[in-house]
C-alpha cells in the first residue's frame, strides 16, 4: 500500500557553505508492509545526501529516492486563455459572415452581368429605360448596403485581432507552457508490527543556503563587548517557516590530503628527454573525504568548531535578504594601545588590543564601537582561539604629540676633503593629558643607506630603543596620567661631494 504523507521543515542545520534540512510528518499506517511517500523536496537538495529515520513500531527496510517534475499553471493563464479561445471563436464567426457578405456581393454581380446581357438588348429596341432603371436603383440600393456591412465586419475583426493580439502576448509573459519544476521523492518502505502512528523523519544537504559571519564589536577601556551575528541566506527554494535554527562553523566542503612529487628542472639543451617538462608534474591527492553530513557536530571539538543552538524559531522565506540573528554576546579582555609616528601622524592614534576568548573567530566584516559610539566598519581576519586583534583605530585627543628639529648643521667646504657632512638633531615630545596612564608605541625614522659613499652615523645605544632596523626606531613607553615623555636623538649624513643623494635630504 502506497501511502502519502505531509512533511514540514522543523530544522535547519547552516553550515558555512551548506546546510542540513530536516523534515518531519506523521501517519497512521496499518500492520504489513507499507510504502510511505514524501514529495515536493527541493531540487536543490544532494541526491546522495538523504537519510532517514522513524519513530514508531516499525522495521525501515528501504529507501528508494527519485526526481520528478511537473508543471505547474500560472494562476492567472487560465482566464487569460479562456477568454483567447472565446475571442478566436468569435474571430471565426466573423469570417463566416464576411465570407456570406462577400457571396451575395459576388451573386449581385453575377446577375446584373446575366441581366445586361439578356434583358438590356430587348429593353433597347423598345426605347422603354423603366424596366432598366429599377434594376439599376435596386442593385445599386443592395450592393451599397452589403458594402457597408463588409466595412462594419472588417473594423469589428481588425478590433478583435488587437484584443487577440494583446492577450497572446500576456500569455508569452505569463509563460505559455507553465512553469516546470523539480523535485524529489523519497519512497520509505516500513515492516509495521501493529497498527499504530508512525513518525517519518528526512534528513538532506543542500548547497543553495548558508551563513557568513559578521560582527558588532564595543571596545571599552580594560574590556571588549563583542557579538557574534549570523546573515542568513536561503535559496533553496524552500522557506523555512517556524524553524529551529542551529549554526555551525563547520564547512561542508570536502578535505584532501596532498603529497608532493618531485618537481624537474633541467636546461635547455635536455629537453626532451623523456622525464616530464614544464613546472608541476602533477598533485596526488590522498586520503578520504569528510562528510559532515554523517558526523554529529558538538557545541565545540577539539577542531575548532563551534555550533550555537538558538531557543527560538525563525521565519526564513526562500530568495529574501535576511537581516543579521544575534548568535551570542561575549565579554573579551582588551587594553588601550597608542601608536604615533612621528614622521608622517600629526595626532598620536588609540587602538584596543583584544584577546579572543575559547571559540574561533571566523574572518568576516566587523563594525567597531566606542563606548557605544560607531567608528566604522572593518574586516578582521580569522583570530584563533586566545590570540590577540588591534581595532578600533581612532584619533586619540587627549595625548599631544610633536616632533621638533632643534639643529640642523652643515659643515662648510673644505673641512672634510671630498667629503659633505650634516648634522641634526630631533626632539619628540608626547603629553598625557588623560586621566590614566597609557602605553604607547613611538615611531620615527632617519635615512638609511647601502652605499659605500654615503654614511649614516647615530649613537643608538643611549636612546633607550627596542627596535632599530634599516633606519627605522622604535621606542614602547609607558607615561603615567597627566604626565610626558621627551626623547631627544641626533645623527649625521656623511657623503661624497661629487654625488647626488636622492631623495634630498631634509
Amino acid at each position: 500500500m502506497l501511502i502519502e504523507i505531509d512533511t514540514a521543515i522543523t530544522k535547519v542545520m547552516l553550515l558555512r557553505d551548506g546546510a542540513r534540512v530536516t523534515r518531519a510528518g506523521r501517519a497512521n499506517l496499518p500492520s504489513g508492509t507499507q510504502t510511505v511517500r514524501v514529495q515536493g523536496i527541493t531540487n536543490r537538495a544532494h541526491d546522495n545526501s538523504f537519510r532517514v529515520s522513524g519513530r514508531g513500531p516499525a522495521v525501515l527496510t528501504s529507501i528508494d529516492v527519485k526526481r520528478e517534475s511537473k508543471v505547474i499553471e500560472d494562476p492567472e493563464r487560465r482566464p487569460l486563455l479562456k477568454k483567447l479561445e472565446d475571442l478566436k471563436k468569435k474571430r471565426r464567426e466573423l469570417d463566416d459572415q464576411m465570407d456570406i457578405l462577400k457571396t451575395k456581393l459576388g451573386a449581385i454581380e453575377a446577375t446584373t452581368v446575366e441581366f445586361l446581357t439578356t434583358v438590356g438588348p430587348q429593353i433597347a429596341t423598345t426605347n422603354d429605360v423603366t424596366m432598366l432603371q429599377q434594376f439599376y436603383s435596386t442593385y445599386d440600393e443592395e450592393y451599397a448596403k452589403i458594402q457597408s456591412q463588409i466595412r462594419d465586419l472588417e473594423e469589428k475583426i481588425r478590433d478583435l485581432d488587437q484584443e487577440i493580439a494583446a492577450i497572446q502576448k500576456n500569455l508569452d509573459e505569463h509563460g505559455y507552457e507553465g512553469t516546470t519544476i523539480e523535485y524529489y521523492i523519497v519512497d520509505v518502505q516500513v515492516e509495521m508490527k501493529k497498527q499504530s502512528e508512525l513518525e517519518i523523519v528526512i534528513e538532506y544537504q543542500l548547497s543553495d543556503a548558508w551563513w557568513e559571519p559578521a560582527y558588532d564589536i564595543d571596545v571599552l577601556d580594560d574590556k571588549a563587548i563583542l557579538k557574534r551575528l549570523a546573515v542568513i541566506t536561503n535559496n533553496s527554494k524552500e522557506d523555512w517557516e517556524d524553524v529551529q535554527l542551529v549554526i555551525s562553523t563547520a564547512s561542508a566542503a570536502p578535505v584532501a590530503l596532498i603529497e608532493p612529487e618531485p618537481l624537474f628542472i633541467e636546461d635547455q639543451a635536455r629537453e626532451g628527454s623523456g622525464r616530464p617538462s614544464g613546472g608541476y608534474a602533477g598533485r596526488v591527492f590522498r586520503g578520504g573525504v569528510d562528510d559532515i553530513g554523517q558526523h554529529p557536530v558538538g557545541r565545540e571539538s577539539l577542531a575548532g568548531v563551534a555550533v550555537y543552538e538558538l531557543t527560538q524559531t525563525f521565519d526564513i522565506p526562500s530568495g529574501k535578504e535576511q537581516n543579521p540573528i544575534l548568535l551570542v554576546e561575549e565579554e573579551m579582555e582588551s587594553k588601550t594601545l597608542h601608536y604615533w609616528y612621528a614622521e608622517e601622524m600629526d595626532t598620536v592614534v588609540a587602538q584596543n588590543e583584544v584577546k579572543n576568548g575559547d571559540l574561533v573567530i571566523i574572518e568576516g566584516k566587523a563594525r567597531i564601537f566606542r563606548h557605544g559610539e560607531y567608528l566604522g566598519q572593518t574586516y578582521i581576519p580569522f583570530v584563533a582561539p586566545r590570540e590577540t586583534m588591534k581595532i578600533g583605530a581612532r584619533a586619540a585627543h587627549d595625548i599631544r604629540a610633536k616632533k621638533k628639529l632643534l639643529n640642523r648643521h652643515m659643515e662648510k667646504a673644505g673641512i672634510t676633503r671630498g667629503k659633505a657632512r650634516r648634522q641634526y638633531k630631533y626632539e619628540l615630545k608626547i603629553e598625557n593629558f588623560s586621566n590614566q596612564e597609557i602605553d604607547i608605541e613611538i615611531i620615527d625614522r632617519i635615512p638609511h643607506s647601502e652605499s659605500e659613499k654615503i654614511e649614516v652615523k647615530i649613537e643608538t645605544d643611549r636612546l633607550g630603543l627596542d627596535e632599530f632596523r634599516l633606519g627605522i626606531m622604535k621606542w614602547k613607553r609607558r607615561i603615567p596620567a597627566g604626565g610626558k615623555e621627551t626623547i631627544e636623538y641626533e645623527f649625521e649624513v656623511v657623503w661624497d661631494r661629487n654625488i647626488r643623494i636622492d631623495p634630498p635630504l631634509p
